[in-house]
């Protein structure tokens, strides 16, 4: 119908054919092309977040270790705060240590409070040990008589071991370190470390 409301005059009385119809789409070539192009997007953005993930854990693992380094950081410098006092403290006296054996030309020192029954071994370059097998400090009193103080390991950097003795003792000749095969023995073996 036109504006006057009178409908088209059919084509064989000299009206216009009747517009044909616009073509139907047909698949064509872009179709695989953009599966193509999304499964390369995916791949990408699988690419950017396991990047992302991998980011994240590595800074958790960092903030870690940076805590457990804050922390220990904190305890050597109460440590040495305690080794200061202990040094300084009047009660301390030091037993110097001659190395044998496998110590031989090594020295070590026991700082020792005969009151408090507390001491601290320090020793550089402590032969390191077989596996299995462990240093054990021994008090010595007047009489020669050993007493365990404890069982320790060598530490390259520098070794360094407290020690407390739980029955207080009326005197003290010096210190011995033996080599055992476990820690829990009643009398030193073979000796690496004894007061000159």
């Amino acid at each position: 119908m036109n504006e006057f409301r009178i409908p088209p005059l059919p084509a064989s009385f000299g009206g216009m054919p009747p517009s044909p119809r616009p073509p139907e789409p047909r698949g064509g070539s872009s179709g695989p092309f953009l599966v193509l192009l999304l499964i390369l997007s995916c791949l990408v953005l699988g690419v950017v977040l396991a990047w992302g993930v991998h980011e994240r854990t590595q800074r958790a693992v960092v903030s870690v270790r940076n805590e457990k380094l804050a922390n220990a950081y904190v305890i050597v410098l109460a440590k040495r705060s305690d080794l200061v006092s202990f040094l300084t403290d009047p009660r301390t006296h030091l037993y110097h240590l001659a190395g044998n054996g496998a110590a031989l030309g090594q020295s070590a020192t026991v700082a020792w409070q005969q009151a408090t029954g507390r001491g601290v071994l320090m020793g550089e370059h402590v032969p390191a040990l077989e596996t299995g097998r462990a240093y054990v400090l021994w008090h010595l009193d007047k009489s020669g008589h050993p007493t365990r103080c404890g069982a320790f390991q060598e530490d390259v950097t520098g070794t360094f071991y407290e020690f407390a003795l739980k029955q207080p003792t009326d005197s003290t000749a010096g210190f011995q370190v033996s080599v055992e095969p476990n820690s829990d023995v009643d009398k030193p073996g073979r000796i690496v470390y004894e007061t000159n």
